[in-house]
C-alpha cells in the first residue's frame, strides 16, 4: 500500500470516528424505538460490541469477505469504532440523562 493510500485510509478512519462519536446516544434519542432511553447509547454500543466480538461466524457481511487488505482494514475499523464510541456515548448519555428520563416518562 502506498503512502497516499495510507493517508487516505487514515483520513477516512479519523472522519468515520468523528462522525461516529456518541452516535449510540444520538440514535437512542432520535429513533422512535419503544425501548428505555436512559443510557441507551451505552446499551446500543454494547450490543454492537457483543455482536462484533461474538465467536460465531455469521456467514455473510463485511467481516466474512476475503477480498484482501482493504477488507481487513474495514473489518478492523468495524471492530474498533464501537469501542471508541463507548466513552463518548457515556458522556452523551450523562449529558442527555434528563431528556432521556423525560422521554421514558412519555411511554
Amino acid at each position: 500500500m502506498g503512502t497516499m493510500h495510507r493517508r487516505l485510509l487514515l483520513a477516512g478512519l479519523v472522519t468515520a470516528t468523528l462522525f461516529n462519536s456518541g452516535c449510540g446516544t444520538v440514535c437512542n434519542l432520535v429513533l422512535p424505538i419503544n425501548e428505555e432511553k436512559t443510557f441507551g447509547g451505552i446499551r446500543a454500543d454494547m450490543d454492537v460490541i457483543v455482536k462484533v466480538t461474538d465467536d460465531k461466524p455469521s456467514g455473510s457481511g463485511p467481516l466474512t469477505s476475503s477480498g484482501g487488505q482493504g477488507d481487513a482494514t474495514l473489518a478492523v475499523a468495524l471492530m474498533v469504532l464501537p469501542f471508541l464510541d463507548l466513552p463518548l456515548s457515556f458522556v452523551g448519555d450523562v449529558i442527555t440523562y434528563p431528556l432521556a428520563r423525560w422521554l421514558d416518562s412519555l411511554k
